[in-house]
């Protein structure tokens, strides 16, 4: 789970939208600054404590603002020279301001679910490359149906995209290729944690079972507070998965308490 999980956060983190992802996520906590709201969103094993979390925010959005603007720029510049002799120097003005922009992203701290959305995002607009180089392709063939002004746009549309994402088309559609394999990993690997802690459920409804309540009704809650707890669940803390799973008191303190995060 967690090689999936870096390799999907290494390839989202290379996107032109990341640092526009990141902050609006940040934006919206500092407007709605709650428990809950920090729970849902911040990795509760790197972060101490909401109150130490949220006065670095202001600063860490403006640092990322200052940064994209400027790799976008950089990315402009380098898509407008290509052939030309300053070419590589745009190009390696934008890959210095693009890794640096980079080592930004991990300090917020984001749940994995984070990348979860990303990902989507990126997929989604991968279809939309897609359709447009069906257009071109078509056009290509001499297809009569294809008007040379629908091809203006779809051409349009596409050095649009690149510039969204701060990439070529192909290598975009590669490296979402590359996220969808890790993704799935990903998703594997949680699937896997689930059957193989199935035997907490039987154990704790037959520990229950005296209580009034059948048994397969026991098991049933026990299912989806195992569910739930993978969801939640962060593989880069300190504690193992069946002590989080089977006391819901640490999925709250986890989050409240700094002297129970490192």
């Amino acid at each position: 789970m967690g090689e999936a999980d870096y390799e999907m956060r290494q390839i989202l983190y290379g996107f032109g939208f990341a640092a526009h992802e990141h902050v609006t996520r940040a934006e919206k906590l500092l407007a709605h600054p709650s428990d809950e709201s920090f729970e849902r969103l911040v990795s509760n094993s790197e972060v101490r404590s909401r109150i130490q979390y949220l006065p670095i925010l202001p600063n860490l959005i403006k640092e990322t603002r200052v940064l994209d603007r400027k790799a976008a720029a950089a990315y402009r510049k380098w898509r407008q020279a290509l052939g030309q002799p300053n070419g590589e120097e745009h190009r390696t003005e934008f890959r210095k301001l693009d890794r640096k922009l980079q080592r930004i992203f991990p300090t917020f701290r984001y749940q994995a679910k984070v990348s979860q959305e990303m990902s989507a995002i990126a997929q989604n607009i991968a279809a939309r490359f897609r359709a447009s180089q069906h257009v071109l392709q078509e056009a290509q063939r001499g297809r009569d149906s294809v008007c040379q002004s629908l091809v203006d746009v779809e051409r349009q549309t596409i050095d649009a995209m690149e510039e969204f994402v701060h990439l070529p088309c192909e290598l975009f559609l590669r490296n979402c290729i590359q996220l969808k394999a890790a993704e799935t990993r990903y998703q594997q690997a949680r699937c896997e944690l689930i059957r193989a802690h199935l035997h907490l459920v039987a154990s704790m409804a037959g520990t229950y079972s005296n209580r009034g309540l059948p048994l397969p009704k026991l098991a049933r809650h026990g299912v989806l507070g195992l569910l739930r707890a993978v969801k939640k669940f962060d593989y880069r803390h300190d504690w193992n998965f069946p002590t989080y799973a089977a006391d819901p008191s640490l999925r709250h303190a986890s989050a409240r308490d700094p002297h129970l995060c490192r």
